[in-house]
């Protein structure tokens, strides 16, 4: 009996082991290459030193004029700043490295440097 094209193509055929063993490499090479290049990226960042209020020397209300910045980094780390506009204390998100000293790890710390 004489098969048909249909019938030929829905035929499975074992895979070969070899092709499983370099399907499965093949997953482990791109999974370390996405983590490596998320690493390179800034993507997976420390946290910065915990500081009030870095590269500050004793209390310089100077710097509560600054604006708020971020810095060069792509962390992704909730800070405050004191904005001279409101005379308040609003959050902003800090990269990780850089910036500026009106950058506080919270409102309490802010308001205390630059309100009182």
């Amino acid at each position: 009996m004489a098969r048909t094209a249909s019938q030929f193509y829905a035929m499975k055929w074992p895979e070969p082991p070899i092709i499983a063993m370099l399907t499965r490499t093949t997953c482990l090479l791109a999974f370390t290459l996405v983590l490596c290049l998320l690493a390179v990226d800034g993507a997976i960042t420390e946290p910065p030193e915990p500081t009030d209020h870095p590269n500050t020397t004793p209390f310089d209300p100077s710097v509560c004029h600054l604006p708020s910045n971020p810095g060069p980094c792509k962390g992704f780390f909730p800070r405050y700043f004191y904005d001279v506009k409101t005379l308040d204390c609003k959050e902003f998100i800090y990269g990780g490295c850089g910036g500026n000293q009106n950058n506080f790890e919270t409102a309490n710390s802010c308001i205390a440097f630059c309100v009182s």
